[in-house]
């Protein structure tokens, strides 16, 4: 595929209709992959929880606008800041594995590409050093409606969802939202042991 301005244009476009202020793009060839790729996009204002990658360093760069790169230690206090522009002087970085991290988002358009090693693995809540709820039932019903029109997948795994939701969504926090959405009459749950799949009503 190509990535060029029409992509990077919807996407943000998606990321500013989100309650979250945030949008990923899976540039995976399957959830199966053993590779994490994707674009973010993200706006001004949204909430990215200080997190952490135990098993992976992620690497980023800046594709269009800028953003503020911050490390924190076990406190949550700032050790370091960094700013990342499309057309500055540093436009990406290389984050070691286990370094509580978080970013904010200086320019509207912003739109980011990450890599991680290995397969995904849901983000445990040790990881996140400050839990944050985030609001996600409008982007699950907005992913289920794009893959429907997409007509890629009639239903979607709990894993997908928090792939596409991307940083300090945990598998709890979808659980929580898939059922509110199946009580309102707009999901079907089917039930898989310890994990579920959503498709829309």
């Amino acid at each position: 595929m190509i990535i060029d301005n029409l992509l990077l244009d919807q996407l943000s476009a998606k990321a500013k209709a989100s309650p979250r202020l945030r949008m990923n793009y899976d540039l995976r060839n399957n959830e199966n992959d053993n590779s994490q790729r994707m674009l973010n996009a993200m706006e001004p204002g949204t909430m990215l929880p200080i997190h952490r990658h135990t098993a992976s360093t992620e690497t980023f760069v800046v594709l269009r606008g800028s953003l503020r790169e911050l490390y924190y230690d076990d406190k949550g206090q700032v050790t370091e800041s960094v700013l990342l522009q499309a057309q500055g002087p540093q436009s990406g970085i290389s984050i070691p594995a286990g370094q509580w991290h978080s970013a904010e988002c200086l320019e509207s358009g912003t739109v980011i590409l990450v890599c991680k090693d290995g397969k995904y693995e849901p983000q445990r809540k040790e990881d996140l050093l400050k839990n944050i709820v985030l609001p996600v039932k409008q982007d699950i019903l907005d992913y289920l409606e794009s893959e429907a029109r997409s007509m890629q997948y009639e239903q979607v795994s709990s894993q997908m969802l928090l792939y596409h939701l991307g940083e300090g969504v945990t598998y709890e926090s979808i659980c929580v939202a898939a059922h509110e959405l199946a009580a309102e009459g707009k999901v079907r749950i089917s039930e898989h042991g310890d994990d579920f799949t959503l498709s829309l009503r």
